[in-house]
């Protein structure tokens, strides 16, 4: 099986909840508590996604910080050491979204209404999330900070989101430093 696929579903839950069950090599995962709200595909896709990914929007920004050593009168650098290599942000863009795309922003709150209401606050609330690769393997990010960094449309045009996913490690036992764990599908006996 190639080792590049579509993305299938993006998906959030409280910060630092395990990954959902990953399936055999060409299956999908199975979205349940505490994954709830999943971002999909198209339209066509399932109907149930609280939002659809828009194509060629997501992009996974490293950090990479590293000292190159370059004696004075050196021909040419001789060592380079890494300081940081990380995932520092994930940003994409999406259409056709419920109220939970809303409540994505880890600053935000929702009111009991009626009406209900939801507005920006100045408490931050983590998220994790995954990124599902159709049928091959998850990136997983175990604490996400989420900003809706725009939202608008047009008379003839979806109404639509973009929104920042800013990668935090995570540290202590089973912590991911670099904030991001690339999960691969298992393979069938």
């Amino acid at each position: 099986m190639a080792e590049t696929g579509r993305i299938r579903k993006i998906a959030f839950a409280v910060a630092s909840s395990a990954p959902p069950a990953l399936p055999n090599l060409g299956g999908a995962i199975t979205y349940a508590t505490p994954w709830l709200t999943v971002l999909g595909g198209q339209p066509e896709d399932v109907a149930t996604d609280d939002g659809y990914i828009d194509k060629h929007s997501v992009t996974v920004t490293p950090r990479i910080e590293r000292y190159i050593e370059k004696p004075p009168l050196a021909q040419n650098k001789i060592d380079a050491k890494m300081i940081k290599n990380a995932a520092d942000k994930v940003t994409f863009s999406l259409y056709s979204a419920t109220r939970a795309i809303l409540l994505l922003s880890s600053t935000s709150a929702q009111t009991a209404g009626p009406p209900v209401s939801t507005q920006e606050g100045v408490t931050i609330t983590y998220r994790a999330m995954i990124i599902e690769i159709e049928g091959l393997k998850v990136l997983y990010f175990p604490k996400v900070r989420v900003r809706i960094t725009h939202q608008g449309g047009g008379i003839k045009e979806h109404y639509s989101f973009k929104l920042e996913a800013k990668v935090f490690g995570t540290t202590g036992a089973g912590g991911i430093p670099s904030g991001m764990r690339e999960l691969t599908f298992t393979t069938p006996a």
